[in-house]
């Protein structure tokens, strides 16, 4: 698991597909992240576009993990002073 990952999965108090993030996680994910992390944020929101065009229309909770994933990575990406 990257390290960006491992960041994100310790703000989560149940398994992820059964909570949400608190408001206040994205502050603290990105005081624990460096140049590193951001830049994976990067690679991985095009990893997740790319990954989208292949799925099926008709996965439509595929393709809303997929975009929710993707505003995770850009909320932690706007909050980058």
């Amino acid at each position: 698991m990257r390290k960006l990952q491992k960041i994100i999965a310790a703000e989560y108090t149940n398994p992820p597909l059964q909570s949400s993030l608190p408001s206040t996680a994205i502050p603290r994910i990105v005081s624990k992240c460096r140049n590193d992390e951001f830049a994976d944020a990067h690679i991985l929101i095009k990893q997740l576009k790319a990954e989208l065009v292949t799925v099926p229309d008709w996965e439509g909770d595929t393709q809303d993990d997929i975009w929710k994933a993707i505003a995770l990575f850009r909320a932690i990406l706007a909050k980058v002073k």
